[in-house]
């Protein structure tokens, strides 16, 4: 019997309960629980209200959201403001990537982590599965069609145009009153069981969210996403090759002097950034000894005249303190 329900199991498609193979996109959504995200929505003591007040409020919340939503302004007249955030968000990370006509319909796109990916303007599609899962283009499709002269805007579904946004929230919920339902004392809200340790509320985020809500690794020479600087892999063999910090940095800033200084030290020669250096240090150097030797002739001068008239040009320090000290301090005058 066991074997007949197993083969049973077998024969039914998996697109009909699996939700990984849902047959059209998913927009990032990789659970079946979806719904839990409003938990994280819903204060707390809307979950230990009875079940009849907790729908009340529940109408009441989504009520709200449907009215601000009706009349939100929207910055740009072809998509929404969501779907323009990750337009200019993704728009910023591709700038500098490097684009490949191969068509008119068809480029490769070079990202700046040197991974390629090919685009089909036509069957609106990339390798990168981004266009597909969200029906929005992703960033090689956006710097693609900007190579190839295209609208990116034309490249969005219509779920993300500012008419549909309308259409979704041009309906708005009516209210309704809990008051006159009557409550019956047995009927509560099931008893909830504290678990040991934190518990989990939040769920499985989307994709793209959860990528943006990674940690970049603050190593320079790095910069990259999902760890830190004390678990960077690349940090050992940083340290191994002698480069710090500021020396990476020299060399984004500063290519030639570099060069010059790994052709001198291969050559046996002094850089010319050691040259600069050497010559300034020499310079503060004879600026330092110019001033003693000006300041010598200058104490030279007022002991010799003070030697032929007789005369002290600088009262000694300890009549000068004498004199701060025996100065009498005023009473501020009143405003009366």
């Amino acid at each position: 019997m066991v074997s007949s329900y197993l083969h049973h199991l077998e024969n039914i498609p998996a697109d009909t309960y699996s939700f990984w193979a849902f047959p059209g996109p998913r927009f990032g959504h990789f659970t079946s629980n979806v719904v839990e995200s409003l938990n994280g929505a819903w204060q707390k003591s809307i979950r230990h209200l009875p079940p009849l007040r907790m729908m009340a409020e529940i109408w009441a919340y989504i009520m709200e959201h449907f009215a601000e939503r009706m009349i939100r302004q929207q910055e740009d007249p072809a998509i929404s403001n969501e779907a323009k955030k990750g337009y200019l968000r993704r728009y910023d990370d591709s700038r500098r990537w490097r684009v490949l006509a191969s068509t008119e319909q068809q480029v490769q796109v070079k990202d700046g982590e040197g991974r390629e990916h090919v685009v089909d303007f036509e069957a609106r599609e990339c390798t990168c599965d981004m266009w597909q899962e969200y029906l929005s283009p992703c960033a090689h499709a956006i710097v693609g069609s900007r190579h190839l002269g295209r609208d990116p805007y034309l490249l969005f579904d219509r779920a993300y145009t500012i008419l549909n946004y309308r259409l979704t929230y041009q309906q708005g919920l009516p209210p309704i009153s809990a008051q006159d339902i009557p409550c019956f004392p047995d009927l509560l809200p099931p008893l909830v069981v504290r678990k040991r340790g934190r518990p989990r509320v939040r769920r499985m985020r989307k994709r793209e969210r959860y990528q943006d809500g990674q940690r970049k690794c603050g190593n320079s020479w790095c910069r990259q996403l999902g760890h830190n600087t004390r678990t960077c892999d690349t940090a050992q063999d940083q340290e191994s090759s002698g480069e710090s910090e500021s020396e990476t940095e020299s060399e984004e800033e500063f290519p030639e002097l570099v060069k010059d200084a790994r052709e001198a030290a291969l050559a046996g020669r002094p850089s010319r950034a050691a040259i600069a250096a050497a010559e300034i240090r020499e310079r503060r150097a004879q600026i330092q000894r110019e001033a003693e030797q000006a300041r010598q002739a200058e104490i030279d001068y007022e002991a010799e005249f003070a030697a032929v008239f007789g005369v002290d040009l600088d009262p000694p320090i300890p009549v000068i303190e004498a004199r701060r000290s025996t100065r009498v301090k005023r009473a501020p005058k009143s405003r009366d």
